[in-house]
């Protein structure tokens, strides 16, 4: 089975105005625009029309696919981590008042150095969301690993114009009933 979805909420913190809230904003900045200050992405997948998915061993593959309008002249290395399941609003989230980070799993990827799509194996973030936080809704925090060097890049917003280029988690489920066999030996 195939679960595509949008997020039901998504905004950036920046650390240099640590009271501004971004959430009707139609990008997500992530990275460091200039020192000091860091952006993050957070966005929030609601996945409780597919109760299923709780069980992470019917979990084949997740992706999170956004689309790149602005981007910095060098690549960088970015991760996609947890926040802990605590509410937040996407319009009264800050960097101030945002949800501690459950940064045990990291998906990391690369960010581009051009606009385009970039699409990022988030499957052992979601198993951590699932199994470890118990959560139907996790909440995605991406960032550059390395937040101390000036690298920005802009990803369209769930507020963008076209649906097209909004931020999209891709799950692949195992059909009920086909689970794999875990745990004998090849």
């Amino acid at each position: 089975m195939l679960i595509a979805v949008n997020p039901e909420a998504d905004t950036y913190v920046i650390s240099s105005n640590p009271n501004a809230n971004q959430g009707t904003q139609t990008r997500l900045r992530i990275g460091q625009l200039s020192t000091p200050s860091t952006n993050r992405a957070a966005l929030r997948f609601n996945l409780a029309a597919w109760p299923h998915v709780i069980n992470p061993a019917v979990v084949k593959s997740a992706t999170l696919a956004m689309v790149v309008e602005t981007a910095a002249a060098s690549a960088a290395a970015g991760e996609v981590v947890l926040w802990e399941p605590a509410p937040w609003v996407e319009t009264t989230v800050t960097w101030n008042n945002m949800p501690a980070l459950h940064s045990a799993v990291a998906a990391a990827f690369a960010f581009p150095t051009g606009a385009g799509t970039v699409t990022i194996d988030v499957k052992a973030v979601l198993i951590e969301a699932l199994s470890v936080l118990g959560t139907l809704t996790p909440s995605f925090l991406a960032k550059k690993t390395d937040e101390a060097t000036n690298a920005n890049w802009f990803c369209h917003s769930r507020e963008a114009a076209s649906s097209a280029n909004w931020p999209l988690l891709t799950i692949e489920t195992y059909e009920p009933g086909r689970l794999p066999l875990l745990g004998i030996g090849v």
